[in-house]
């Protein structure tokens, strides 16, 4: 709209706009309103529209996200939070906090770091998402390679064995539990190239960063090691375009890393298996009703 369009010539076109079944955005500025409109029809004929009282110019927005486009949004969006911190504006806020909040204590350390380091924001996730991502949870892709023949705990009522992970492969972008069948999935990329490796070839580390690599092209990767990568690391890391970021493992906690390498691997007969869900259906129901009272 023209700089002086007065509130009747903007809410004229603004009509004109919805019964031609247009979408209407407006965004008021401090020198013009642009009105967005999103949905246009085969037939549109902006001219339409140009001649209108106080029409400055008609433009056909092409790229993505029109709702945030500056030809609909010349100002910055800024968002204000309660303790007066804003973000959009002139100033670089940084939000920092642990990924899964695991005890008031642990958040209350937390908060003084960040905010000693120039945080302004905290954050942190839910504790069912551990800050050290375990191989074993289900909303990731990964893979470990046995270190070792496992160590028998019990055979009697089930066969249970001790297994320790002499390293694992973990990423964020495709859970290990979506169908082997689907193409883009951790299984049918990383999981079933890793089966194939010869036990006698390329069973090895570098066997397996390589199929790691190749899933991970493009993007950078985050090394732990008590070694600092070689030549050869950098070189594989290098064929797949990976950007490998070293990290020495003793930036994870103890705790974290004795629990993290090694599992337990419950051995189950057929009947036992049923019987197991079962017991889940029951304690399910149970909860529900409980939730219902």
């Amino acid at each position: 709209m023209e700089p002086g369009a007065g509130e009747g010539q903007i809410q004229h076109v603004i009509d004109r706009l919805v019964s031609l079944g247009f979408d209407i955005h407006r965004s008021t500025g401090e020198s013009h309103t642009v009105v967005g409109a999103i949905g246009v029809g085969p037939d549109f004929d902006p001219r339409d529209i140009e001649v209108l009282p106080g029409v400055r110019e008609v433009v056909r927005v092409t790229q993505p996200y029109k709702l945030a486009n500056r030809a609909f949004k010349t100002e910055d969006t800024v968002v204000r939070f309660p303790n007066g911190v804003c973000i959009g504006g002139p100033e670089i806020v940084i939000a920092a906090g642990p990924c899964a909040v695991e005890s008031p204590g642990q958040i209350e350390i937390i908060a003084g770091r960040v905010a000693k380091a120039g945080a302004r924001i905290l954050r942190g996730g839910g504790k069912d998402k551990a800050g050290w991502v375990d191989p074993s949870y289900q909303g990731i892709g990964s893979a470990s390679r046995e270190a070792s023949e496992p160590a028998v705990l019990q055979d009697e009522p089930c066969h249970v064995t001790l297994r320790r992970r002499d390293f694992s492969m973990i990423s964020l972008d495709a859970p290990t539990w979506l169908p082997a069948p689907d193409t883009k999935s951790f299984y049918a990329r990383v999981i079933t190239p890793l089966l194939a490796l010869p036990r006698s070839g390329d069973d090895h580390l570098y066997g397996w960063l390589d199929v790691m690599f190749a899933f991970c092209e493009g993007k950078p990767v985050v090394y732990y090691s008590r070694y600092v990568p070689g030549p050869r690391i950098h070189a594989i890391a290098r064929a797949h375009r990976v950007r490998l970021l070293h990290r020495p493992i003793a930036a994870i906690p103890r705790p974290l890393l004795e629990r993290n390498g090694r599992f337990r691997f419950l051995h189950l007969t057929r009947s036992q298996w049923d019987a197991l869900q079962e017991r889940v259906r029951e304690g399910k129901r149970a909860w529900l009703a409980t939730g219902e009272a």
